[in-house]
């Protein structure tokens, strides 16, 4: 079942492009930035800048953190409005206690700091990141090889990016290549001078999917600046990233391209060969080099990202997999002959038959099918469904999905029985291994015996109310003991509370579990 019925978060469905799509560039970017300084912690900027030919809607966009663990969160979100002129900057900074000592002022303020050895990232309103700089190997955020973290020493230092000849951020797709530590910082802000805008050739980045064998032409659009009056020449020429001629992944190009006189593109066909099978996706890169008519090259490197969407074959539990990220997302699947076991307004449960169930207790052989608007489906339908693989708040869930219906009227899977001891009271001995409940996502539960342990729980304007519940018929109020994970003092004689790990929550709204 759904967790909660509240509205979906935007959420970026970058995992299935793995190290492919951040390669990409985009015409915000980060420039330079200091996650210390001399007043200490958050005595912090980012400055950001438009590489772009003209002014840039940056409404909606966010400025996203990581620790060196990989947790996630965002700093700020631009607000509606924001605009950034070709070459120009703006400057974020930290405004917290103890923080921003900078003297140029700041155009935009956030509060919660960037970790000393964390990273950070730039998502467009899509949520899709566009540039990213890591300062550990454990950060979510970086690119190749990240950047060593300069320590907690409270002194102006921080990193600014190289630039090319035509003076615009280096971006070759590995942040140890692109940026070099800067003793004392200058942030530029809006105020700043903005990047001069002579006549610069840029090419873009270009994504194509395999779906079957056939080849398929990728497009790469090679951008003059702004008109000029003479002819206009590039030499173009592939190179292997993680898809290589030798492999047939694509066939190698080496041309030089003419744009003419008065005229601002051309384009550069890069032959890639189809797929018959299941794959990861790859990624190729384009050099511009030995440009004339008194250009420069303001992003001469492009990259050619290959999406192999042929759906991997797999089994529910092969998907869901035993950790709270699916060892599939991102990728299609196609997984047949499940049953439907719940219909709700917005997507439906499937789970495997019994006959094909998945032994392993760590696994769960149901899953959510998002479809964003009201199935068709009806619980007991046998279904073939081919989706594609996302992570939903930690919990595996199928989207854009084709479902298929073969039978209706079959018997249900057996429920699992939640009971004394399933889910787990022991927090080091948790039901699914790492946490207490992921290998039951999506499954039918049956309780025989259970007690709620709240008040009813009302959020917003929801018309119904949420229950904390055992299924052990015992309530879960704290028993004695040091509060759950904070050591046992010396001398002290008692147990440690367990945190109360058989506690979950019940959403009566959910398939219709109440009527309306």
């Amino acid at each position: 079942m759904r967790l909660t019925t509240k509205q979906r978060a935007t959420w970026a469905a970058l995992a299935g492009l793995m190290a492919v799509l951040p390669l990409q560039a985009a015409d915000l970017t980060l420039t330079q930035f200091r996650v210390r300084g001399p007043a200490g912690g958050n005595d912090e900027f980012v400055e950001v800048q438009n590489t772009g030919t003209a002014a840039l809607d940056v409404s909606g966009y966010k400025l996203n953190a990581s620790n060196s663990a990989g947790t996630t969160g965002t700093r700020f979100t631009f607000p509606a409005g924001t605009s950034v002129a070709p070459g120009c900057f703006l400057l974020l900074a930290n405004t917290a206690a103890s923080g921003y000592s900078g003297s140029v002022t700041p155009d935009l303020k956030y509060s919660t700091g960037v970790t000393d050895d964390g990273g950070l990232a730039l998502l467009n309103s899509s949520g899709t990141v566009i540039d990213q700089v890591g300062l550990s190997t454990g950060s979510a955020y970086k690119l190749g090889t990240p950047l060593t973290t300069l320590g907690s020493t409270n002194a102006d230092q921080g990193y600014g990016r190289k630039t090319n000849a035509a003076g615009f951020p280096q971006s070759s797709g590995d942040n140890s290549a692109d940026w070099v530590k800067v003793a004392p910082t200058a942030p530029r802000a809006s105020t700043s001078p903005c990047v001069a805008q002579g006549p610069s050739l840029s090419i873009a980045d270009a994504t194509v999917s395999l779906r079957n064998g056939d080849d398929v032409s990728m497009l790469f659009t090679v951008t003059l600046s702004q008109p000029v009056t003479t002819d206009v020449t590039v030499h173009a020429t592939t190179a292997d990233d993680t898809a290589t001629v030798a492999a047939g992944d694509y066939d190698a190009v080496d041309t030089t391209l003419t744009i003419p006189a008065g005229g601002n593109s051309s384009t550069l066909n890069v032959t890639v060969h189809g797929a018959k099978a299941a794959g990861p996706d790859k990624a190729f890169r384009v050099n511009l080099s030995d440009a004339t008519g008194n250009v420069t090259l303001a992003k001469s490197t492009a990259v050619g990202a290959i999406l192999n969407e042929i759906p991997v074959a797999a089994e529910i539990w092969q998907v869901t997999g035993t950790g709270q990220v699916s060892p599939l997302v991102g990728k299609r699947v196609a997984t047949h002959g499940n049953i439907v076991t719940a219909v709700g307004p917005a997507g439906f449960t499937i789970q495997t038959p019994d006959a094909r169930a998945d032994a392993d207790p760590l696994t769960s052989n149901g899953i959510y099918v998002f479809t964003s608007t009201a199935p068709t489906v009806k619980s007991g339908d046998v279904v073939d469904v081919e989706a594609t693989v996302d992570n939903y708040f930690n919990l595996p869930e199928l989207k854009n999905a084709t479902i298929t219906t073969s039978m209706h009227g079959a018997m249900l899977p057996k429920a699992v029985v939640f009971g004394n001891s399933t889910p787990s009271l022991d927090p080091n001995a948790l039901s699914c291994g790492a946490t207490n409940y992921q290998c039951y996502v999506g499954m039918r539960v049956s309780i025989d015996n259970g007690m709620i342990t709240t008040g009813n729980l009302r959020f917003s304007n929801e018309p119904f109310a949420e229950v904390y519940i055992t299924a052990n018929g015992t309530r879960s109020l704290r028993k004695p003991g040091v509060r759950y994970t904070v050591p046992v003092p010396d001398g002290v004689n008692l147990p440690n509370w367990s945190g109360n790990p058989e506690v979950f929550k019940m959403n009566t709204a959910d398939f219709g579990a109440v009527p309306a």
